[in-house]
């Protein structure tokens, strides 16, 4: 096999081009996850939907701890579950992920 992938049964490719290809995949899988996120929502008519948020302190490579607040769903009957991490824990901010959510 030569340096940029051509062994005379595939395709000739460079190292920049693979990682280009893997990019704009990636980018397109994960704006597809967001749109699917969007049009499945948790709960429904007489069905719970339980919500929490938590607060976790992380530490960087540095030693550095930063804050993350989390906001969890889960559905009661279906055991899906969904959670986002969130700027801060207002009742319009957690509002906002509940109608995005639920």
């Amino acid at each position: 096999m030569t340096e940029n992938g051509s062994d005379g049964k595939g395709l000739n490719m460079t190292k920049a081009q693979v990682y280009q290809y893997y990019a704009v995949a990636r980018d397109r899988i994960s704006r597809y996850a967001i749109y699917a996120t969007h049009c499945m929502k948790l709960g429904g008519p007489n069905k719970g939907v339980a919500i929490d948020f938590c607060k976790t302190n992380l530490r960087n490579r540095k030693g550095e701890a930063t804050e993350y607040l989390v906001v969890g769903f889960i559905d009661r009957q279906t055991g899906r579950s969904r959670a986002y991490v969130v700027p801060n824990i207002k009742p319009h901010t957690v509002c906002l992920f509940i109608s995005k959510t639920v």
